[in-house]
């Protein structure tokens, strides 16, 4: 049952389908942790966040080691407004697996939906300045396992809060596309290497 559930989620894209043989999995193992996990993740893609906290703590209880469950109370932690508790959360999941690139990036560049006040922009700007650095510097692509793991990461993380600041966000945005650049050319070249203009033809219109 556990099984048809990630069959029916990651291959035939029904959730509803997924959910019901997760839970007739519960049903059978209350105390498989991966169980209640899977319907968390289900509910967390479908924003439904606080449902999604339920079926992850329960996971969390059973098994406080489950990775992808810390990840995933993270992400719905977060989205729920609970950001620090979020930081937490993608902490844990990198204390249960050092090589998870998504809890990583997201423990060091996920940024407030909202501010109590201007101090509080300026002190979590200089946390993803830092952060951001840190990140740039310690990226290396010299083996094909380096190489999937930055683009794990880059693929769980886009700093879409950062405008919400409000400040001029053009040098950070800047050094985030270059390492996105250098992730992707190492894992495409074929999509990195520059082409030319075509030439015009006569009496084009531009």
């Amino acid at each position: 049952y556990f099984n048809l559930g990630v069959v029916s989620y990651y291959q035939n894209s029904d959730p509803a389908k997924a959910i019901e043989y997760f839970a007739k999995t519960i049903t059978l193992k209350p105390d498989l942790a991966e169980a209640w996990s899977a319907i968390g993740i289900i509910r967390c893609d479908q924003s439904r966040f606080s449902e999604a906290l339920v079926c992850l703590d329960q996971a969390l209880v059973i098994d406080p080691n489950l990775t992808t469950a810390h990840y995933h109370m993270g992400v719905a932690r977060q989205k729920n407004g609970g950001y620090r508790e979020g930081i937490q959360s993608f902490q844990k999941a990198m204390a249960c697996d050092p090589t998870f690139a998504p809890a990583r990036w997201l423990s060091l560049l996920s940024l407030p939906i909202l501010y109590d006040n201007p101090g509080q922009i300026d002190d979590y700007r200089r946390q993803f300045i830092s952060n951001m650095a840190a990140l740039v510097t310690s990226i290396e692509l010299k083996t094909p396992r380096q190489k999937q793991y930055a683009l794990t990461g880059i693929r769980s993380c886009t700093n879409f809060y950062l405008q919400y600041q409000g400040r001029n966000d053009l040098e950070l945005q800047t050094q985030y596309g270059r390492l996105v650049h250098r992730v992707m050319a190492a894992n495409y070249p074929q999509w990195a290497q520059p082409k030319p203009m075509p030439p015009l033809k006569p009496n084009a219109k531009i």
